[in-house]
C-alpha cells in the first residue's frame, strides 16, 4: 500500500501559520495589558508605602505645611498615575477581547482539520490492516494449498506383508 498522503496537508500548515499569527498579537496585547496591571500594582504599594511613612511622621514629629503639601501632591499624582494605567487597561479590553477571538477562531480553524486529518489516517491504518490480513490468508491458503497438493502427489506407500 501506498504511503499516508494528507491532501489537506499544506492547507493545514496555512492553518497552522495563522493561528500562531493571531497569538502573537494575542501576546502583545496581553503584554501592554499586563505591563499596565503591574505599574498599576506598583502604583499602589508605593502610595500604601507613602500613607505610612506620612502617619509615622506626622505622628513622631511636627512637618512644615510646605513638606506635607508636596506629599500630597506627589500621593496625588501616583493616584493619577494608577488611573491611567486602570483606563488604559479598560482600552485595552476591547482590543484583547477580539484578539482572543481571533485566535480561538483560527485554533478551532486549525483544530478542524486536524480532527479531518486524524479520520483520515484512522481509516488509511484501518485499509492498511485489512491488507496485511488480506495478504496473511492469500500466503496462508497458498500454504495450504502447496501443503494438500504435496499430500496428494505423494505415493502411498504399502505395507508388506
Amino acid at each position: 500500500m501506498k504511503k499516508f498522503h494528507f491532501r489537506l496537508e499544506s492547507y493545514l500548515k496555512i492553518k497552522k501559520l495563522k493561528e500562531q499569527e493571531k497569538l502573537g498579537a494575542l501576546a502583545k496585547v496581553m503584554a501592554k495589558v499586563n505591563k499596565y496591571h503591574a505599574d498599576e500594582a506598583a502604583y499602589e504599594e508605593e502610595y500604601a508605602k507613602l500613607l505610612q511613612t506620612q502617619r509615622g511622621i506626622f505622628t513622631e514629629k511636627a512637618v512644615a505645611i510646605h513638606e506635607v503639601h508636596s506629599l500630597y501632591e506627589f500621593i496625588d499624582a501616583l493616584r493619577r498615575r494608577r488611573d491611567i494605567a486602570t483606563h488604559n487597561i479598560a482600552l485595552l479590553q476591547d482590543e484583547l477581547s477580539e484578539k482572543r477571538t481571533a485566535y480561538n477562531e483560527a485554533r478551532k480553524a486549525r483544530r478542524t482539520i486536524e480532527i479531518i486529518r486524524e479520520k483520515k489516517w484512522s481509516e488509511y491504518k484501518m485499509e492498511l490492516e485489512k491488507e496485511e490480513i488480506a495478504a496473511m490468508d492469500d500466503f496462508n491458503g497458498q500454504r495450504k494449498n502447496t501443503e494438500l497438493t504435496r499430500q496428494a502427489t505423494q505415493v502411498p506407500k504399502m505395507e508388506s506383508h
